[in-house]
């Protein structure tokens, strides 16, 4: 079998680590996935993105800033966002992930927590209903963010649920709002954010 020529495996090399990419990995996240080139959208500009299936859950990545999607590829709104950041000064990485009104943040340093919102009014108080459990709640005026202690007991609890509840007035009105929120696909997106992790490289200085 013939050698192919140097530049060939260059350029073979940056077509799937590009140096613009701010998530740097060797091999596609799983082994199923295909990474290509996609038209942004609103945009002419193209980026490298991931798309396959884990778990029977799709996702799709795009590598220029690490963000992440898993769960109802028909649906945007039915699905679970993975969004990271690295902080050059604390040096520490911080990845939401989100869907509907129920955020869950991950921190590399373990600093982990949980809100709900948006659109929360002004000093009341935010709920949470886990697999038809006693509703774990908020304190009024912390805008939807629980205690450090609840957040992470929080956390323990959607390891193992199906399906939760989220409860909170909204602004302006103060109308009480309920959603129930399909857990699937979100411990994919944690397994994710885990290792996206330790695959962010520092964002460039304007």
């Amino acid at each position: 079998m013939k050698k192919l020529p140097a530049f060939l495996c260059l350029v073979f090399a940056f077509s799937f680590s590009h140096a613009a990419d701010l998530l740097v990995s060797e091999k596609p996240y799983t082994k199923s996935g295909k990474v290509r080139m996609e038209k942004q959208t609103g945009s002419d500009e193209t980026a490298r993105t991931e798309r396959g299936k884990i778990n029977g859950i799709s996702y799709l990545i795009h590598y220029a800033d690490g963000a992440a999607w898993f769960g109802n590829e028909s649906n945007p709104a039915d699905r679970w966002s993975v969004s990271c950041k690295k902080y050059r000064a604390a040096n520490d990485v911080h990845c939401p992930i989100r869907k509907k009104g129920l955020s869950v943040y991950i921190y590399a340093s373990g600093d982990n927590g949980v809100s709900i919102g948006p659109n929360i009014y002004p000093k009341s108080s935010a709920a949470i209903l886990i697999n038809d459990e006693k509703p774990l709640s908020t304190q009024r005026g912390r805008k939807g963010v629980f205690d450090k202690e609840t957040g992470l007991t929080i956390i323990q609890k959607l390891n193992a649920s199906s399906r939760v509840r989220i409860r909170y007035a909204q602004w302006p009105n103060k109308k009480v709002f309920e959603e129930v929120i399909d857990m699937q696909g979100y411990d994919e997106a944690v397994t994710y954010a885990r290792w996206a992790m330790t695959r962010l490289q520092e964002a460039p200085q304007p």
